[in-house]
């Protein structure tokens, strides 16, 4: 059954910018999800850069020591439609709608992050407004609450040893780039975030987050569908079906 939240989870989501949900899909939906990701990952090492497969795009690096690593591929329910469908299942779609205050959204990213054991990957602690071009032609906040939610989705653990997510504050606002001095600070102050695979966090656009690499012998993957109210978003991907109106209830 659809999991509804609790008024007060709401407001809690608003709050502080985030809520954690324990335990949406099952072990066998999470194994899955886990096949078809590694299915796109021999795919993504198979090349490097920037490039288009079949409706997906790959974001693959190569490090200073030659090794290869896959910072994240976008819209992978293009190629692996059971990503796509898990993405957009019944469990998730009620959250989406009672955190935006809407029956529809823009499904705007469909992605899979990778931080796999020792390949490095950082992200500075940032908002995701940035990211939607807030304060730009290209984003409006039409429900005033940030219009938009991205819902992480945890394929495997997220624990202390392999670099888990760290939320810090809420300004509740976009406050744009965030100094070097303000990263330490942001550091100092962070919580981890800690999720068993098959647990949603639902992330708001304002919340101040990042991660460290992992440097743990495990992975640590997430898929992760980002949803904006309707009318929010004007900016253009440039990947088929990205940004389409889908229905939520």
């Amino acid at each position: 059954m659809p999991r509804i939240l609790a008024k007060e989870e709401v407001v809690r989501f608003h709050e502080f910018g985030y809520l954690g949900i324990e335990g949406i899909f099952s072990q066998r939906e999470v194994k899955e999800m886990s096949d078809a990701i590694d299915r796109i990952q021999k795919i993504a090492l198979s090349q490097e850069g920037e490039f288009m497969h079949n409706g997906s795009k790959f974001y693959v690096i190569e490090t200073s020591n030659g090794s290869k690593r896959i910072e994240h591929v976008n819209w992978c329910g293009a190629i692996e439609p059971l990503l796509m469908k898990y993405s957009r299942d019944k469990r998730i779609m009620p959250l989406v709608s009672e955190l935006l205050g809407s029956k529809e959204a823009n499904h705007l990213i469909n992605q899979i992050h990778f931080k796999m054991p020792n390949d490095g990957m950082e992200f500075p602690f940032h908002q995701d407004s940035k990211h939607r071009r807030f304060g730009t032609s290209h984003w409006k906040d039409v429900n005033g609450k940030g219009s938009y939610v991205n819902v992480i989705l945890a394929i495997d653990e997220m624990n202390l040893e392999n670099s888990p997510l760290l939320v810090s504050e809420n300004p509740k606002k976009h406050i744009g780039e965030i100094s070097s001095e303000e990263q330490k600070r942001h550091l100092k102050i962070a919580k981890p975030v800690l999720l068993n695979p098959g647990d949603v966090l639902a992330l708001g656009p304002y919340v101040i987050h990042g991660s460290l690499g992992n440097f743990s012998n495990k992975p640590r993957r997430v898929l992760i569908n980002g949803f904006a109210y309707p009318g929010a978003n004007s900016r253009r991907f440039g990947i088929p079906n990205a940004g389409e109106l889908i229905r939520l209830t």
